[in-house]
């Protein structure tokens, strides 16, 4: 149990709806990392009148000159945070339709940036509106957007959008992906490249089922290719990510172990786990799992850190919940997840270091003034000026820790 008056956030509960953005493609210097092909210019706009979608087309690449060994998700940038637009092929190319609306469906290794790094417990299994909200995005000057690939354990180079108002098709070039030193844990398994042909058709369908939302019948498709190719890790994990959208969570946890136990650097499953676990209340296990992902990737996931601070105050050992806490703020160094800010206050109550607590909870309010959990820290600052000896009138003043 958590020690009496440093509650729990309640926005937990409701949030950790999308995991994390991998955290090494948000440092990414805009143009890094991209290069033009010659002879691809975009065609000449004679309809720039009429409102139509933008077609932005290129391909990623890993910077040995190989393709992704998985698909690679776009997100476009216009300054009010990230959207995922689409993803890569199997050879790395990719083809947007920007500004029509439509739905990506994401993992828990995936986040928007500038969403509560808490958003990974709710539901860590769910589709992403891809639209801008700017109708048709003709309408709108992409001059100054942000083009950038994402995938964990890689960094990414990202191009920016300097076009005409209202292009109609644009040939962004080449977006090289780099790989993370200190990394021995991937979003992909190295089993999928032996998966026999029948077993990779049925992983195909279920994966078009699933964009579509039929769940239940991507789950038989799943299941299918697992009994065609036991190793098939990629299988079992995306088996379990139906299963978990047709409320099948302890078969979903068996598909996510199995992935685990084929494919041990497989980061995937070990995230969809911490995020099962920690809806289930299950609080070492979403500590192990969470523990186990940023073994494998310290860089790319917030949320493990988020997760493994939570479950930690839960099991009241603020000592590692700090730890934690601690790391994702290193994490984020523009503030987007003040949740880290919140969990390192809550940790630093428990161990009795009230002045720094207080420090950390008035932290929280100038990054989240309107945030959920407003009140509840609020009433936390109250209590720690009393146990500081702070008056209210005199906020420079203090007791020392007790």
């Amino acid at each position: 149990m958590v020690r009496s008056g440093w509650r729990i956030p309640a926005l937990t509960m409701f949030f950790l709806a999308l995991a994390a953005v991998p955290a090494a493609a948000q440092s990414s210097s805009a143009g890094s990392g991209v290069e033009r092909e010659p002879g691809n210019t975009p065609p000449e706009n004679k309809l720039a009148g009429l409102i139509r979608p933008v077609v932005l087309s290129g391909k990623v690449m890993l910077d040995d000159g190989t393709v992704p060994p998985d698909a690679v998700i776009l997100e476009l940038n216009c300054g009010d945070g990230a959207k995922p637009q689409g993803h890569t092929d199997a050879k790395g190319r990719f083809s947007l339709t920007v500004g029509q609306d439509q739905a990506e469906t994401m993992d828990a290794s995936y986040a928007s940036t500038g969403e509560p790094v808490s958003n990974a417990v709710a539901n860590s299994n769910h589709t992403v509106p891809t639209s801008l909200g700017l109708g048709s995005s003709s309408e709108r000057d992409l001059m100054g957007c942000e083009l950038r690939a994402v995938l964990g354990g890689f960094s990414s180079g990202s191009v920016k959008l300097n076009g005409p108002r209202a292009m109609e098709y644009s040939d962004v070039g080449t977006i090289v992906l780099h790989r993370l030193a200190n990394v021995s844990g991937f979003t992909y398994s190295i089993t999928s490249a032996d998966a026999p042909r029948d077993a990779r058709k049925a992983f195909d369908k279920g994966l078009e089922l699933r964009r579509k939302n039929k769940d239940a019948d991507a789950e038989l498709q799943f299941q299918k290719a697992t009994a065609a190719y036991p190793r098939f890790a990629a299988a079992f994990y995306e088996l379990g990510r139906a299963q978990v959208a047709i409320n099948k969570n302890e078969e979903a946890r068996k598909s996510f172990t199995v992935a685990l136990d084929v494919d041990s650097g497989y980061v995937s499953p070990a995230l969809e786990l911490a995020m099962l676990s920690f809806r289930q209340l299950r609080w070492q296990d979403a500590a192990n799992y969470s523990d186990r992902v940023t073994r494998l990737d310290p860089y790319s996931y917030p949320a493990a850190y988020y997760v493994a601070g939570m479950a930690y105050l839960q099991m009241t050992q603020p000592a590692l919940a700090e730890k934690n806490a601690r790391e994702l703020m290193k994490l984020d160094p523009a503030h987007k997840y003040p949740e880290g800010v919140y969990v390192l206050a809550l940790a630093l109550a428990q161990q009795r270091k009230y002045l720094e607590a207080l420090t950390h909870m008035r932290s929280y309010l100038q990054l989240a003034p309107d945030g959920p959990e407003t009140p509840t820290v609020k009433r936390h600052i109250q209590r720690l000026m009393e146990l500081t000896g702070e008056s209210p009138a005199m906020p420079g003043k203090t007791g020392g820790n007790r």
